[in-house]
């Protein structure tokens, strides 16, 4: 069942990153150690295949609007607006955002961050994010 409204969107995500928002850096190990690399990539695996499946049934235009606010967050900008026309300019494919959400390991940090700032901006989180 597709998820309607972007608040339900960004909730669930964020509840499945499998990260408290307050994890902003994953842990360091030596990449010497062929089983501490292997126990991280099938931890990072095992992190990302929920995520993926919510985002993978995410509308192209909510996806694109989640890219805007983990921008937000992650860079502390006030200003979603110009985050998401920048965006827009470059016309990101659904799987190039999929995958640039994916890549981020303090993802649940850096949208509870922009979905603060985005609530601060005034801007109506299910129009368009522009003023």
């Amino acid at each position: 069942m597709p998820i309607q409204k972007f608040e339900d969107a960004i909730t669930e995500v964020i509840g499945r990153s499998g990260q408290s928002p307050a994890d902003t850096e994953s842990g360091f190990f030596d990449p010497s150690d062929i089983e501490a690399v292997r126990a991280a990539r099938l931890s990072d695996l095992a992190r990302k295949l929920p995520i993926q499946e919510t985002l993978e049934r995410l509308s192209e235009e909510t996806l694109r609007k989640l890219l805007s606010v983990m921008y937000a967050g992650r860079d502390h900008d006030n200003d979603i607006s110009a985050i998401h026309r920048a965006m827009l300019r470059n016309k990101p494919t659904r799987e190039d955002v999929i995958r640039t959400l994916l890549e981020k390991p303090g993802l649940a940090h850096y949208l509870v961050n922009g979905w603060e700032t985005l609530l601060n901006s005034g801007l109506d989180p299910e129009g368009s994010f522009r003023f």
